[in-house]
């Protein structure tokens, strides 16, 4: 069995909702992989899944994500 560390997050993000007067973002989807060509696949089917909604790609910096992408 192979660890492999999570290098890339897929976002699909739904509508926001406001919950005690502050405002929240739903996420509809949220994959891992360590490979940015299943990112980027994986983000072209969500975006054909919910084509209303915000797709995004994460990268692991460090000690935070930074946004690489955004469909």
């Amino acid at each position: 069995m192979e660890i492999s560390k999570v290098k890339f997050v897929v976002i699909a993000y739904g509508e926001v909702t406001k919950y005690h007067g502050e405002n929240y973002q739903i996420v509809m989807e949220k994959i891992t992989t360590s490979s940015l060509k299943i990112a980027k696949k994986t983000a072209k089917k969500l975006k054909e899944l919910y084509p209303k909604n915000k797709v995004v790609i994460k990268e692991k910096f460090r000690e935070s994500w930074k946004i690489i992408a955004d469909f």
